[in-house]
C-alpha cells in the first residue's frame, strides 16, 4: 500500500530533552500528531518516548546515521489497534534532505517498509 503524506516536524531542546512534534497530513485527508521526547543516556545512545510507543525507543548514533528501534500500537481507520515493531535508519542525503527508511515487523516477520524524505 502506498499512502503519501506530509510531515511537518518542529523541535526544541531544553538542555536535557529534545522534544519533536510531528504533524502528519495524509493524502486522503486524515491528520495525526505524535510527539517524541528524547534524552541522552550514554555516548551516542538516547532513549525516546511517544504517545503510542510501548516502553521506550532506543536510539543509537553511528557517525552521521541514526538507528531508531521501537514498538508502537498503530490505530487503523476502523479503530482497531495493531502492535508493530519499527527499525528506522535515518541518514543525511545532503545539506537539506534526510532519508528515513524503516522496516515494520509483526511477531518478528517483516510486513512493510516506510520511506520518508525530510526536507529543510
Amino acid at each position: 500500500m502506498n499512502r503519501p503524506l506530509t510531515v511537518i516536524t518542529t523541535g526544541r531542546w531544553d538542555g536535557e530533552t529534545l522534544t519533536l512534534r510531528e504533524d502528519f497530513v495524509f493524502a486522503d485527508g486524515e491528520k495525526d500528531v505524535k510527539t517524541w521526547r528524547f534524552r541522552k543516556i550514554g555516548h551516542g545512545v538516547y532513549s525516546g518516548t511517544r504517545e503510542d510507543v510501548i516502553g521506550e525507543a532506543v536510539v543509537r548514533q553511528v557517525g552521521n546515521t541514526v538507528q531508531l528501534t521501537y514498538t508502537a500500537d498503530v490505530r487503523g481507520k476502523d479503530g482497531s489497534v495493531t502492535r508493530l515493531d519499527f527499525a528506522d535508519t535515518i541518514a543525511p542525503l545532503d545539506r537539506r534532505r534526510v532519508l528515513n527508511k524503516a522496516t515494520v515487523s509483526k511477531y518478528g516477520v517483516p510486513v512493510g517498509d516506510i520511506t520518508i524524505t525530510f526536507v529543510k
